[in-house]
């Protein structure tokens, strides 16, 4: 009787671990989003997913979020494997967002050059973000 009840307790346990997860959990989106509207609950991480290259010069900056809504976190490149003899075959950008208060905010994200004399973005990415209270 005793293992059935620890048992019991353990799924539960497990259970209530899971929904707290998901609750506070991972929403990822790629290029395909772009345009688009999406709803995420508060203390959900947004992944961004974008295509570049930044042996080109170019990479993904946050132009515009408002910061109360949605908290930037981090930007992080992972390189394709190349295939043999190639150089720079680019990758993907992974920018991660916190939702941290609610309301809605417009995500602008520009795939630009470092040199701040060329301030025309190459590509862009726009999302209409909501936080529920």
């Amino acid at each position: 009787m005793r293992r059935i009840h620890v048992a019991a307790v353990s799924v539960l346990a497990i259970l209530l671990v899971a929904s707290a997860a998901s609750a506070s959990g991972i929403r990822r989106v790629g290029p395909k989003a772009n345009g688009t509207s999406i709803t995420i609950s508060r203390a959900t991480t947004l992944v961004v997913s974008l295509q570049g290259n930044p042996s080109t010069g170019f990479s993904w900056r946050v132009q515009r979020v408002t910061r109360t809504v949605l908290k930037p976190l981090s930007v992080r490149y992972l390189p394709k494997k190349p295939l043999p003899g190639h150089i720079g075959g680019g990758g993907t950008y992974y920018l991660r967002f916190r939702a941290v208060g609610a309301g809605t905010t417009r995500l602008r994200l520009v795939y630009v050059r470092a040199d701040p004399t060329n301030a025309v973005p190459a590509k862009s990415f726009s999302l209409r973000v909501r936080v529920p209270a």
